[in-house]
């Protein structure tokens, strides 16, 4: 809970004054004495006025000074807890944006990952199609074919086809293809190349 200092201030002030006036009506209803006579060497009351200024509310001048001190420091925080309200509603709508935009991120990534998924798995049928056209092929024919076919998509499908198949295949390929081929496939498998 925060204290306003000046409305405090400013009750009090007027409880003060509130009593004064009260003391003054007293000591006019039952006849006040008459004002004693300044002492020898006292400044007369016109010069004592001059001097020390009455000022409302029976303050000083540095407590006024203070209040009105008190009054600016008030205004000038009161400034600052708005800005940083501000601020701060303005760094929650950034963050609220940016968990949005992660999330949205978030479903991109589950629909990309499931595009890649299915792509996949298509991929693996067809793989698998083609895979079971040249085990049932004639190795000549299987491999005048696979002489043809891009090396890296080579690999791939000579690592699908059955062991048994794989030998009467590369016994008809093209000496230095099925040499490339058989290198690869060895060091794919972990193993040292024949003869090597």
């Amino acid at each position: 809970m925060r204290f306003r200092i000046l409305p405090i201030v400013l009750a009090l002030a007027a409880l003060v004054l509130a009593l004064k006036t009260g003391e003054i009506m007293d000591a006019f209803a039952q006849g006040a004495p008459a004002a004693p006579a300044p002492a020898a060497g006292a400044p007369p009351l016109a010069k004592q006025a001059a001097d020390e200024p009455l000022l409302p509310l029976g303050l000083s001048v540095e407590e006024l000074e203070l209040l009105q001190s008190l009054a600016h420091r008030r205004a000038a925080l009161d400034e600052r807890e708005q800005t940083l309200l501000t601020r701060e509603g303005r760094i929650e709508a950034a963050e609220k944006r940016i968990t949005a935009k992660l999330s949205e991120l978030d479903t991109l990534k589950r629909d990309i990952d499931g595009l890649i998924r299915k792509y996949d798995s298509q991929e693996e049928k067809e793989l698998a199609s083609l895979v079971k056209i040249y085990e049932t092929m004639k190795p000549k024919d299987a491999a005048r074919i696979l002489d043809q076919v891009e090396f890296p998509v080579l690999v791939t499908l000579m690592e699908r086809i059955k062991e048994r198949s794989t030998a009467p295949i590369l016994s008809a390929m093209n000496e230095q293809v099925a040499r490339r081929l058989t290198s690869e496939l060895a060091r794919r498998r972990d193993l040292k190349p024949p003869g090597g």
